[in-house]
């Protein structure tokens, strides 16, 4: 059976802006909410950028709270790819937090495989 894809915005972003991160712990600040088929599957990608003079520490999460990753995010950065074509399903959550509130900027898309 082949597999069709549609790109479509992230859950946080239907109209595809860039949001801020305002979350400082967890759970996080929801990025997306994967598809809930149990056959098909997001693939997710995502762009940071830190808009203020100081470096921020990104805290990514997938599902039911798994830290997958922690990045510092250089002052006044240009859009940074984050999340670069991670797979995921389910109805699972894709979360974020940051150690300071308002100054990363996130943006992106997902494949939707069903």
């Amino acid at each position: 059976m082949a597999l069709t894809f549609s790109r479509e915005p992230l859950s946080a972003a239907p109209t595809g802006i860039p949001f801020p991160v305002s979350a400082t712990g967890t759970p996080g600040n929801t990025i997306h909410i994967c598809t809930s088929s149990l056959v098909g599957y997001d693939e997710i990608y995502v762009w940071v950028s830190n808009i203020s003079a100081a470096k921020a520490t990104l805290s990514i999460l997938f599902g039911n709270g798994f830290l997958c990753k922690d990045v510092s995010i250089p002052a006044n950065s240009p859009p940074i790819p984050i999340i670069t074509g991670q797979g995921s399903r389910n109805g699972l959550p894709v979360t974020a937090y940051s150690n300071t509130a308002n100054v990363l900027n996130l943006f992106g898309f997902v494949n939707r495989a069903i």
